[in-house]
């Protein structure tokens, strides 16, 4: 009876004992799928995470990682560095999916990091091309996101941006072409460093031939400007030997060409968009989507620098009460 007794007890131990062992697998089973799709808000750990994480953004819409586009220049953790003359873009371009959608859409992550001396101002100006024919950018502008503002000398800041495809039914690009435009300088209302230009592909080995990255409006109307200062400067010494009308002529020629210098349209908008986070909504001026002249732009400027002549009075005067 005894042995009986023990038999059961014994038998007993041991079915708890493999529940006990089954519902820990199960545990460690649940953390380690847990861990693999870990979810995360913060920008900069979703640039260093892997394929399958999940990104809330700040309206709790959720976006899977499909996958990366990488180059030589690229890490491990498949982030790639660009170094515009100390104003450095460190981003993770990827293929992401909406999960409630399932809308596909390209993207970067990561971080700016300013170490220049000078203060620049980054908009989110990136324009994509993809081998299956599509050319997409992000919305740009102040307030496009939290990457869009002006960095001070030795800052940082970290964000994202993202551009659904156009065609979602066409097969997710394998490669991209990728153009960053020049951060702006505004305390000389100039661009700063160079354009830059660069292929990915989702395998790291881009074939640079299949995909070309664009040239933006505000390069090819420096590079106008460039040429065209240098063809003034020959024109002057090699016609030396004109006569006095043809002189005259070429300065009429001179003369309209100046008048008829003209500003980018994303350069004009730029102004706009800092003009418009100061006035009232009936004051608000509206983009424009062509390229402007000299005397819209200046004029654009000044209407600019006269709100903020009006706010130091107005703020001068509160101080002095």
């Amino acid at each position: 009876m005894k042995f009986k007794y023990l038999s059961v007890i014994l038998l007993t131990s041991a079915v708890t004992l493999t529940a006990c062992n089954q519902n820990e697998s199960n545990d460690n089973q649940t953390k380690t799928e847990s861990n693999e799709t870990k979810d995360t808000t913060d920008a900069l750990k979703f640039a260093q995470s892997k394929k399958g994480t999940i990104f809330t953004d700040e309206n709790g819409v959720q976006y899977k990682m499909l996958k990366k586009y990488t180059n030589n220049d690229s890490d491990k953790n498949g982030m790639t560095q660009k170094d515009n003359n100390g104003f450095k873009f460190n981003f993770s371009y990827m293929l992401l999916e909406n999960t409630e959608t399932k809308e596909k859409s390209l993207a970067y992550f990561g971080e700016i990091k300013n170490d220049s001396d000078k203060a620049l101002e980054f908009l989110n100006y990136i324009h994509f091309v993809t081998d299956t024919g599509e050319q997409l950018k992000p919305d740009a502008g102040l307030n496009s996101g939290p990457l869009a503002k002006e960095y001070n000398a030795n800052s940082k800041g970290k964000g994202y941006a993202i551009v659904p495809l156009n065609y979602q039914e066409d097969k997710a690009p394998k490669e991209i072409g990728v153009t960053i435009e020049q951060p702006a300088d505004n305390a000389t209302l100039s661009y700063y460093g160079d354009e830059l230009r660069f292929n990915l592909a989702d395998d790291g080995k881009p074939k640079n031939d299949n995909v070309t990255p664009i040239v933006s409006t505000t390069a090819e109307n420096q590079e106008k400007e460039n040429n065209s200062s240098d063809g003034n400067l020959s024109s002057d010494i090699d016609d030396s030997d004109s006569t006095s009308e043809e002189l005259d002529s070429n300065n009429k020629t001179d003369e309209y060409s100046v008048e008829e210098e003209l500003y980018p349209a994303d350069e004009y908008n730029e102004i706009v968009d800092r003009y418009n986070e100061l006035v009232a909504d009936n004051e608000k001026m509206d983009y424009v989507n062509r390229d402007v002249n000299l005397e819209e732009y200046n004029e654009m400027i000044d209407r600019y620098n006269a709100v903020i002549d009006e706010q130091s009075k107005d703020e001068e005067s509160e101080s002095d009460l």
